[in-house]
């Protein structure tokens, strides 16, 4: 079972047993004869606490929605985001969300962080440049689409979902593609490396005619 399926259940529970035992109470005063269903104020109260118990259970229950959305954050001096709605200055210590076609560019001595949907992270080193191809992470993690393409200098990667399936995390680098799953990995555009720090990498290459696996 879905985790957040799991706690709802939980919080439906929990307000459950407090309609029973509202109902219990009133069933008794119905046993003492007290008609209080003529007591039309009493039955608004009632109807008050039901709505409420009610609201109160879809409120907390949406609260715990997961956001599976993914955001850059400038850590260091200067970048830039281009995206549909146009080009902008990045700024210190505040989250921008990115979408699908997103160009990150970080200027001289500037550091960025990119946090997907999954909680993964790839930061991105002074001058260098990706661009988001694909973004998207179910809110139950069922399944997870994040690819992105170096265009320039330097990415370092920390995937911590243990991907299967129809779901993956890939990088783009000069026409080779690296899948990877729960691994810890950089690339470099301008040295033409993709080094593996922990677990492994799937490269691919249009012009290869096999897949090569490369373990940190």
């Amino acid at each position: 079972m879905k985790a957040r399926n799991i706690y709802s259940f939980f919080i439906f529970f929990g307000f459950l047993k407090i309609y029973v035992i509202i109902i219990i109470y009133f069933y008794l005063i119905i046993q003492y004869k007290m008609k209080f269903f003529k007591n039309k104020f009493f039955v608004g109260v009632v109807a008050i606490i039901f709505l409420l118990f009610t609201l109160q259970f879809y409120f907390v229950s949406n609260s715990y929605k997961r956001d599976t959305n993914s955001y850059v954050t400038l850590i260091e001096w200067d970048g830039t985001l281009n995206s549909k709605a146009g080009k902008r200055i990045l700024e210190l210590n505040t989250k921008e969300k990115v979408n699908n076609g997103d160009v990150i560019n970080t200027l001289n001595n500037s550091l960025a962080l990119i946090e997907w949907g999954d909680k993964s992270i790839t930061r991105l080193w002074s001058n260098s440049k990706i661009m988001i191809k694909e973004n998207f992470v179910a809110e139950d993690l069922s399944k997870i689409n994040i690819s992105f393409e170096l265009l320039k200098w330097q990415t370092w990667s920390n995937v911590v979902s243990i991907l299967s399936g129809d779901s993956n995390f890939t990088q783009e680098i000069k026409g080779t593609s690296a899948a990877v799953r729960g691994t810890v990995f950089e690339a470099n555009y301008e040295k033409d490396y993709i080094a593996v720090h922990k677990h492994e990498v799937k490269l691919t290459n249009v012009s290869w005619e096999k897949k090569s696996i490369y373990t940190g």
